[in-house]
């Protein structure tokens, strides 16, 4: 084949992988959850397995990114029951000796699936319902440590409604976000954010709760722990390019 030839073929692939809308384009964020259970294994956090993946799902549609929960894992280790978070400049060796076996189930460096803790309680605080170590946000206080920490109160909430958007506020701040103060936000802190009673009231629905701005959904998006996922569409045009250019060769080379 002439050059003249494939730039024509090569050049038709491109503007039909080109005509596909950026928004067609899904993202993915895995997450790995994680039992803390007693040595025993048994009293673990979250026993239900509760994830409240339609209302994470729902929340993070706005960015594009879907959520991925991983099999489920657990640590045996009744010291860790309560992780001890710690208030100082430091999170507490307690929590990071965690998030160190956590590496051994998942290696999020190697993974980029993120590790998900779920604990009976936090700080012995029934007011502290998680905490996501990841990002320029958390870096000095977390160590540069990667993981998220869940509390049973979360599902207990509200009567055993729950904390709907704790779990995608913590990814958040894995995927560099900043507290706010704008009650309707995903991100505004939890004594400041509103929480949704139902998934009914999360964005574009009911109350619209749980908003993400444009800025952040931008910052999101060019985390690390967020893939990109070839959209169906492009993947089709891409193979049509493909085709045209062996049916080329092939016309080329009867000649």
């Amino acid at each position: 084949m002439n050059s003249y030839m494939r730039g024509l073929v090569f050049g038709a692939a491109l503007v039909f992988t080109s005509s596909v809308p950026a928004w067609a384009v899904p993202f993915t964020v895995s997450v790995k959850p994680i039992h803390i259970c007693s040595d025993t294994g048994t009293g673990c956090g979250d026993s239900a397995e509760t994830l409240f993946e339609a209302a994470g799902d729902k929340i993070w549609a706005q960015a594009g990114i879907d959520l991925v929960f991983l099999p489920w894992a657990q640590i045996n280790e009744t010291d860790y029951l309560d992780i001890t978070i710690g208030s100082g400049a430091v999170i507490d060796p307690e929590a990071q000796a965690v998030m160190t076996a956590g590496t051994g189930i998942n290696n999020t460096a190697v993974t980029l699936a993120i590790n998900m803790f779920f604990a009976p309680t936090l700080d012995s605080d029934p007011g502290l319902f998680g905490l996501g170590c990841g990002g320029p946000v958390f870096a000095t206080f977390c160590n540069n440590q990667v993981g998220v920490f869940i509390a049973d109160n979360v599902f207990s909430f509200n009567g055993g409604v729950g904390r709907l958007d704790t779990i995608a506020h913590e990814l958040g701040h894995v995927l560099n976000l900043e507290h706010t103060a704008v009650a309707d936000e995903l991100m505004a802190s939890g004594s400041v954010r509103t929480i949704p009673g139902s998934i009914n009231d999360i964005v574009p629905d009911g109350a619209q709760l749980d908003k993400l701005t444009q800025a952040q959904i931008t910052e999101a998006l060019g985390s690390d722990f967020v893939t990109r996922v070839p959209a169906p569409a492009t993947l089709t045009l891409l193979g049509i390019g493909i085709g045209l250019l062996g049916v080329a060769a092939r016309r080329l080379k009867k000649a």
